[in-house]
């Protein structure tokens, strides 16, 4: 099944096991390694900006997938071994850049419960966040930490912004329902990332009123189905507070530190705002910068559609907030003629640095298995595809330049081919900063007494190298920077 959230339910995709194959969409194996990862098929057609390509993989066919760093080529750089992954990106964390992604249960109707993982660049495991009280799930039992999938983004206090569902029981009179029904609020949290300890919290319950949410009660509104007025999918530090995005309101809501409203910019109404020429709906990763007392840049993934209907054509924009005129008008709204999206749940924009609207513009398109790469004039010059519509999908896609080596060891087979030869295979995963390997021939499994057979350049993210043997049995490789060794493997046995 396939875990994107809908407007009404935040329902889960059921698929068929007919249709369109499984293995119909390329994947890659390798000899080192027991991953299937599906194969980015890239088109670029411009110059492009630099870094790795970041997804957490979602769907029946990523279900073994972890957290996943392919090259610009389409090779894969890293896969991580937490299954469930979401939000996978590069923060800075402590002056320092670090990977950051969610892992948990999916609880239907489609809720995330789990824990914010944070590694430096040797993959340690530096912060686990995690999040535990009496918080209500769908199906009614305790997970070992409550913490959503759609938010974790760390700021530059060392803090991060998290949230939470927690299934409630409310008077849904309001909205056609009954008092005795159940709501599924959203709270946030601000953590400190060292000590794990809350320093701030809000609940959409206490503070939106349920009835402006663009979202219909549906079903019985039991613990099991809950109302899903809010669905809150991005939080972000502001001068004043916090802005807040709520697709169930095609709204992003701007709260002061006492958890007042300032304001709310209403992609279909305006709410506060004056449109200009804008509009938007069910909308995810709104992202604020170049805040003034004055004004805001404001960048989001406008859906336009849910489950339930279609607006039209997902759009990635960058709006200008008038905060002191109430106007918003368009900066950039990118999308590619020639391949029009209708993403019904989750995807991203990211501003590419440097970080300006006038920047590259990545787009992630959620449910749809597609990312594409926009220049300054919104043209696209790189579009990548990771699978079939309705089988994988990823909430979001980053591009970042990361350096990291490995605190484990690379990887070693080797395979006969005839009385004398091998083919020697060899990876070393998440490792960026090698370029060439070399084999050694050794005496023994636990011997240090080394002489070099062969070297050879680096080539994707498995080498392979045939090899001649004549009085050894063992060898062990390196992967080397130039001359420089940045780790070697273990003795294996031909």
């Amino acid at each position: 099944m396939v875990r994107f959230h809908s407007a009404s339910v935040c329902g889960i995709l059921m698929l068929s096991v007919g249709g369109l194959a499984a293995d119909s969409w390329p994947y890659q194996s390798f000899t080192t390694a027991s991953w299937r990862v599906p194969q980015l098929s890239i088109n670029q057609t411009g110059d492009v900006g630099q870094g790795y390509i970041f997804v957490a993989l979602q769907g029946e066919q990523a279900t073994p997938v972890g957290p996943t760093i392919y090259d610009g080529n389409g090779d894969l750089i890293y896969q991580g071994s937490h299954a469930n992954a979401s939000g996978f990106r590069v923060q800075n964390v402590s002056g320092q850049d670090m990977i950051t992604f969610w892992s948990g249960q999916y609880v239907d109707p489609g809720y995330g419960y789990g824990t914010v993982h944070i590694l430096d660049n040797a993959y340690n495991e530096l912060y686990t966040i995690t999040l535990k009280d009496n918080y209500i799930t769908p199906d009614g039992q305790a997970q070992l930490s409550y913490l959503d999938d759609h938010e974790h983004l760390v700021t530059s206090e060392d803090t991060i912004l998290v949230s939470v569902i927690n299934v409630t029981e409310y008077d849904l009179s309001a909205v056609g329902g009954q008092p005795d029904h159940y709501v599924a609020n959203y709270l946030f949290y601000e953590i400190e990332v060292q000590s794990n300890d809350i320093v701030y919290s809000w609940s959409a319950l206490d503070h939106i009123p349920i009835e402006l949410s663009e979202v219909d009660l549906a079903g019985t509104s039991t613990r099991e189905l809950p109302f899903d007025p809010f669905q809150l999918n991005a939080i972000n530090p502001t001068k004043n507070g916090f802005l807040v995005s709520l697709r169930g309101y095609s709204s992003v809501f701007y709260l002061n530190r006492d958890a007042s409203i300032q304001w709310q910019l209403s992609g279909i109404n305006g709410g506060d705002f004056e449109l200009d020429e804008v509009n938007f709906s069910w909308q995810h990763d709104a992202r604020v910068y170049d805040e003034t007392d004055e004004s805001l840049t404001l960048s989001l993934f406008s859906n336009s559609n849910n489950n339930d209907e279609s607006d039209g054509e997902s759009t990635a924009m960058i709006l200008h907030v008038d905060v002191i005129n109430r106007k918003v008008s368009a900066i950039r709204q990118v999308s590619d003629p020639d391949d029009p999206i209708q993403s019904k749940d989750e995807g991203s924009v990211q501003l590419l640095e440097p970080a300006t609207p006038q920047s590259h513009l990545l787009v992630g398109y959620g449910d749809v298995p597609e990312l594409k790469e926009y220049n300054g004039d919104g043209d696209v010059i790189l579009s990548a595809q990771f699978g079939h519509s309705g089988y994988i999908g990823s909430s979001s896609v980053y591009k970042s330049q990361w350096r990291a080596t490995p605190f484990w060891k690379p990887s070693v087979e080797a395979k006969k081919i005839s009385d004398f030869a091998f083919d020697v295979y060899m990876s070393w995963n998440g490792a960026t900063e090698y370029d060439n390997w070399a084999i050694y021939s050794v005496p023994s499994q636990d011997s240090d007494e080394t002489t070099l057979v062969t070297s050879h350049k680096r080539t994707g993210f498995e080498t392979r190298v045939s090899i001649r043997v004549t009085d050894f049995s063992y060898i062990r490789v390196k992967a080397r920077q130039g001359q420089v060794s940045l780790g070697e493997s273990d003795a294996i046995e031909l």
